[in-house]
């Protein structure tokens, strides 16, 4: 990520708004499940895209704002319990 997105990105993570839409993003992604269907390989390989991306999503939040990716993380944790 080049520095001009990562300093967009930083300055959003200020919002709660932009917030909880980077979690619904995350979410609709499926990046945390870790179910398989092989049954359908187009179907497979359409749901590792999704997942990439949202895995995309939260790396560059990570280089971003490493403590909102930490808290974001730390929710989700607590979410699942």
């Amino acid at each position: 990520m080049n520095s001009k997105l990562k300093t967009v990105l930083y300055n959003a993570l200020s919002s709660p708004d932009c917030i909880e839409y980077l979690k619904y993003l995350i979410q609709k992604s499926n990046c945390y499940s870790r179910s398989n269907n092989f049954n359908n390989t187009n179907q497979e390989y359409y749901n590792r895209g999704r997942k990439d991306f949202g895995s995309e999503i939260l790396e560059d939040i990570m280089m971003s704002d490493f403590n909102k990716f930490v808290e974001l993380q730390n929710e989700r944790i607590n979410f699942n319990d």
